[in-house]
């Protein structure tokens, strides 16, 4: 009793609103809210620079594999048209380690790989 191309638009549709609703990553206890880009942790909330979000959402997204400091690297600076060092990157995480605190230990360096979120 279907059309197929109504089907389809009914199913494009309804993946179009799941994917809208779908605005949170939640990896070990942690939660990324993508709107708000703020880090929920078990005792205390992050607030997020864009490239702080973009190293978080990277590390969640490929979770629990490591990212290489390619992807990273092309995930915060491929649009800006800029030259930027290996030093800029280690500053970076540095930084987002700081504002962690006491769980600055779950983003680990992963040698010759690039970095981690690690488990508990």
């Amino acid at each position: 009793p279907f059309r197929l191309r109504i089907l389809l638009a009914k199913i494009e549709y309804c993946l179009k609103k799941a994917g809208s609703l779908n605005n949170e990553i939640v990896v070990d206890g942690f939660t990324l809210n993508k709107n708000t880009h703020t880090l929920f942790c078990p005792d205390m909330q992050v607030d997020l620079s864009p490239t702080e979000y973009t190293i978080i959402e990277q590390l969640f997204t490929y979770f629990p594999n490591a990212v290489s400091r390619e992807k990273m690297y092309m995930a915060l600076f491929s649009n800006t048209g800029k030259n930027v060092s290996d030093a800029t990157l280690n500053v970076r995480i540095s930084e987002l380690k700081k504002k962690l605190g006491n769980h600055s230990y779950k983003i680990q360096s992963k040698r010759y790989i690039g970095y981690k979120w690690m488990e508990d």
